[in-house]
């Protein structure tokens, strides 16, 4: 039992550290999905859908999954099960509270037992790591943004994009998760092309900041067009609210182009500013800063126009 609460010390730290790391914002809307994900089981269990709480279950032998002290444990003698008992079931208390409250002791018991077993599988499942390395590969090479941008953050991308789409009966869930789509796809505008294919892509800067700029809107739509099909099906009532954040992403997807332009340099990868595009999409949210994120577009466009002329 003290190698069991060692471990879940030992974790508990761990996602401290991770959480300290990523930073305030980024720590906050870790935990606001994680509680919204939970009231959103919860209020299927409610609802008489209890084995929606079995959900626990995948999502703690994804974690077995990624456990790496398998031979580190046997090296030391002890046992490669007891010490992840108590961190899983810990983990599991929400889950197994809301089948306890509703008196479902079947689900209840079969996660009880799941737990305790789950630690002795060392059978992986099957994830497709090479297929996310192939994401992008059906993009023309003009496109490489997108191309590496999927390469490297495919994995997150889906799954923000399935979590909406199965979240979108909630009237907030499809809008959060369109706003923080855009985000992630104006990360995708971090490499910056050899100077060649500047001039082998447009005729002039204007020409190059606009054919960007399209392809950037096109396939961020493409992208989020299913999440705001299913929005309107659900909620067609709050249709101003996806509209109005489908106005925020493309502004976003046109200010990551213009941003990236402004600083260009031949070959260079600039630094993730993700704190800055998280500020200029807030402006949105309060009236008197609405033309903030429109002056810093056209201010960083100017700029983008003096950068590149050299090259053409």
């Amino acid at each position: 039992m003290r190698i069991s609460f060692f471990f879940l010390k030992l974790h508990a730290r761990r996602w401290y550290r991770y959480l300290s790391e990523i930073g305030l914002v980024h720590a906050l809307f870790v935990l606001g999905l994680v509680v919204f994900g939970t009231y959103a089981v919860w209020a299927q269990v409610a609802q008489g859908r209890q084995y929606i709480a079995l959900i626990v279950l995948p999502l703690l032998h994804s974690l077995q999954y990624y456990r790496r002290d398998h031979q580190f444990l046997v090296l030391l003698g002890l046992s490669v099960a007891v010490p992840y008992r108590l961190p899983y079931l810990v983990l599991a208390l929400p889950f197994l509270a809301m089948m306890l409250a509703v008196g479902h002791w079947a689900y209840l018991a079969l996660s009880v037992a799941a737990i305790f077993l789950l630690p002795l599988l060392h059978m992986r499942p099957f994830l497709p790591h090479n297929w996310f390395l192939q994401l992008g590969s059906f993009l023309p090479y003009r496109l490489f943004e997108w191309r590496c941008g999927l390469r490297q953050y495919g994995l997150a991308i889906i799954i923000l994009w399935l979590a909406g789409a199965a979240l979108s009966v909630f009237p907030v869930a499809v809008p959060i998760v369109l706003f923080f789509l855009a985000l992630n796809t104006s990360v995708f505008q971090l490499m910056a092309e050899p100077k060649e294919m500047l001039t082998a892509m447009a005729s002039s800067p204007g020409h190059l900041l606009r054919l960007k700029a399209m392809d950037q809107l096109a396939l961020h739509a493409l992208l989020t067009a299913p999440l705001v099909a299913l929005d309107l099906w659900f909620h067609p009532q709050y249709w101003y609210i996806v509209l109005y954040v489908v106005v925020i992403g493309a502004v976003t997807q046109v200010q990551a182009v213009v941003y990236k332009y402004s600083l260009y340099r031949p070959g260079q990868r600039f630094e993730s500013d993700s704190v800055f595009q998280l500020l200029v999409m807030s402006s949105f949210l309060v009236p008197f800063l609405l033309p903030i994120p429109f002056w810093v577009a056209v201010a960083n466009y100017k700029k983008s126009i003096r950068q590149l002329t050299p090259y053409f």
